[in-house]
């Protein structure tokens, strides 16, 4: 895949989604930008990294994609902490101009479960997720910060000298109309669903736990055509939502969106007539096919599977 297409892809969507008092800005200085792997984890990886920074910058400030060409040495990837190998690599640095994060911070960023944000306001794993990832693609990630300056995380993937092409075909994307409640904790995946239903013609409203997706279910039941439901949050998990929503109108279409849940909560979910299951993190044609599918329509429109 072209990396330099996905980063450009995660600015663009980052410009409709952060503070517009952040400017957004991608600099490729990079020849070869070809790496094997999955755009949907590493378009989630960036744009995990670029809400971040824009929670750095409260009163406004830049954010950068760079994109270079580097060669790493075996002394570099002997001392590194990643299994990786000697060769050419590109770079991808994404830099910030906000707060800044002291030493004790930037050594347990990557930790699963570690936090800085208050209570209820993140789970501690978008960080991980991009280690995670990182790692899966054979690369690299390290992140230098000052106090006061701002941040950088440079991310290594190996770039391949081979002449990789892989066939997209333009799969018909359903277009429609209505209103979509999508309950989600996660602030990357509220972003995401929402930036990919609006652009599919759906208004689209949110909620960011069980207990006020239920509350927002009822104060707007008569606008809300279908409901995106995670399945693991706090204050009221997805399986518990979806009883009060379906007490409030059992007809009302609810699929459940999971990165991870146990087989037996979705069979259980299955039986209790949940209208489909969707796949963290999401990709285009499918999320709208399953919407479609699951309010009724057929309209269809020619679009680019975008993955997110």
């Amino acid at each position: 895949m072209n990396c330099a297409k996905i980063v450009e892809d995660t600015a663009a969507l980052l410009k409709h989604t952060i503070n517009k008092n952040i400017a957004i800005h991608v600099e490729n200085r990079a020849t070869h930008t070809s790496v094997i792997g999955d755009d949907s984890l590493l378009q989630n990886a960036f744009m995990n990294m670029g809400i971040n920074a824009s929670h750095a910058m409260p009163n406004g400030g830049e954010l950068t994609f760079t994109l270079e060409n580097l060669e790493l040495d075996a002394e570099y990837c002997e001392i590194s902490p990643f299994e990786i190998i000697p060769g050419d690599y590109l770079e991808i640095a994404i830099r910030d101009t906000g707060t800044g994060m002291p030493p004790e911070v930037q050594s347990r960023i990557f930790e699963p479960f570690f936090t800085t944000k208050e209570q209820g306001k993140g789970t501690g794993l978008g960080m991980a997720a991009v280690y995670g990832t990182v790692q899966e693609h054979g690369g690299a990630i390290v992140v230098y910060s000052e106090l006061g300056t701002g941040t950088v995380f440079h991310v290594y993937l190996p770039i391949t000298t081979e002449t990789v092409r892989r066939e997209i075909l333009a799969e018909p994307t359903v277009i429609g109309t209505g209103t979509v409640l999508v309950v989600d904790d996660e602030e990357l995946i509220r972003i995401t669903a929402s930036a990919l239903l609006r652009s599919m013609g759906y208004r689209v409203i949110l909620a960011t736990d069980g207990q006020e997706g239920v509350h927002t279910f009822l104060e707007t039941k008569d606008e809300i055509d279908l409901i995106i439901l995670d399945m693991i949050m706090p204050v009221m998990g997805g399986r518990e939502t979806f009883t009060k929503l379906r007490e409030i109108d059992p007809t009302i279409p609810v699929i459940i969106a999971s990165g991870f849940a146990k087989e037996e909560d979705m069979a259980a979910l299955k039986k209790e007539g949940v209208n489909g299951f969707l796949n963290k993190p999401f990709r285009r044609a499918e999320l709208a096919e399953m919407v479609a599918g699951a309010m009724g329509k057929s309209t269809v429109a020619s679009s680019n599977d975008s993955l997110l």
